[in-house]
Order: C-alpha cells, then sequence, then structure tokens
C-alpha cells in the first residue's frame, strides 16, 4: 500500500473537509501532512499487520484514527481509545470512518486501566499522554505489565514514544524529564535504531 491508496482508504479528502466544517484547524496538520501516515504504514509492516489474519487491534491515544482505518482495510478488529475530553473532537472522524473509539483512563485520572482484552495487538504511537511528569518508572512498568496481560500469546506491544532520544526537545525541561522516565523504565528494550524516537516491541511468549 502506498501513501495515496492509504489516503484513500483512509478517507483523509472527506476529513481535511469534516475537520474545516467542525472548526477543528488543529486536526488539520495530521491530515495534510504526509509523515504522518507514512508512519502508520511503516509501523504496520514492522508489525507485520499486513501478513497476519484477524488481529484484534487496541490503539491506545488513537488520534484520527487512521491506523484503524488500515487495519480495517486488512480485515482486522480495531478499537481506538481517546484520554479525557477528546471524545467531542475526535468522534465525528470515527463516525466518517466506521470505527470503534472508547475512553482508555489512563490520563489525567492514572489509574492505567486499558480496555479488557485479549488482544492480539496494542499500539501506542507518539500520544501526548507520554509528556506527563506525575507518573514514574514504577508506573509505566504497571501500564506495560497490563497491557501483556491483556495480550493473547503471541500478541505484540508497541510503544512509538513522541520524545526524541537525540534530545531535540519540543518540550522544554518536561520532555528531557519524560524522556529519562521511560528511557529508565524501558532500559532492557532498546529503541529500534532506525528511528530518533524512543521506540520499544514487546512480543508475549
Amino acid at each position: 500500500m502506498n501513501i495515496e491508496q492509504a489516503k484513500v482508504i483512509c478517507r483523509v479528502p472527506e476529513q481535511q473537509k469534516l475537520a474545516l466544517d467542525l472548526n477543528m484547524q488543529g486536526w488539520l496538520k495530521y491530515l495534510s501532512e504526509d509523515q504522518f501516515l507514512e508512519e502508520k504504514l511503516e509501523l504496520f509492516k514492522i508489525l507485520e499487520l499486513d501478513k497476519r489474519k484477524n488481529q484484534k487491534i487496541l490503539d491506545i491515544g488513537a488520534g484520527l484514527g487512521h491506523f484503524g482505518s488500515i487495519s480495517k482495510h486488512h480485515g482486522h478488529s480495531y478499537l481506538g481509545t481517546y484520554f479525557g475530553r477528546t471524545d467531542r473532537e475526535l468522534r465525528p472522524f470515527y463516525q466518517d470512518a466506521g470505527l470503534d473509539l472508547t475512553e482508555c483512563k489512563l490520563f489525567p485520572n492514572y489509574d492505567k486501566t486499558i480496555p479488557e482484552g485479549p488482544w492480539d495487538c496494542i499500539i501506542m504511537i507518539r500520544t501526548t499522554f507520554e509528556l506527563n511528569a506525575e507518573w514514574t518508572v514504577d508506573d509505566w512498568k504497571e501500564l506495560v505489565d497490563n497491557c501483556m496481560k491483556n495480550l493473547n500469546p503471541g500478541g505484540q506491544l508497541l510503544i512509538k514514544s513522541n520524545l526524541s532520544v537525540e534530545r531535540r526537545s519540543k518540550y522544554g525541561k518536561l520532555e528531557t524529564q519524560c524522556q529519562d522516565i521511560m528511557l529508565t523504565a524501558f532500559s532492557e528494550k532498546s529503541p529500534l535504531p532506525y528511528w530518533q524516537w524512543a521506540t520499544w516491541h514487546w512480543i508475549k511468549e
């Protein structure tokens, strides 16, 4: 699947119009810059979801749901999640795409609850949630443990942080602080070498 095919599958032109109609210009950059969709296509291939059949996928902090549209196109089951007040903004895009969306009570409640599985794949791609100075190393480990418990044997968990390994700080001191917490929590899982972003991939035995 190339980027132009993905734009059709993800209804990018229709969602650009929807964002304008709803006066939600803040989401337009995710619909106009190819890098965000290209990233999801790359991750989809890394997880081999283009080769697997009938996967149950949970997307933690799903944004506009484009990973879900690609998953649906390949015959997978998908559930997108949002944090807090983003429901009002995101739901029209999910209705347009025919995708399911539910709340994931991680932020700001900090209870580490995710929708119960079992899942075949859980992803967390560049969410705003990781800019979360309140969470400790143990909090991150507890979240990953909870995700792993909700995976089927052979299931995959992928976290691609929004925090740069190369410390090209966008958010100042907060980004450095949060990055250090995550890198300490998952020091045994080296970031994948071909990105500047801190990325981890687990497979349940």
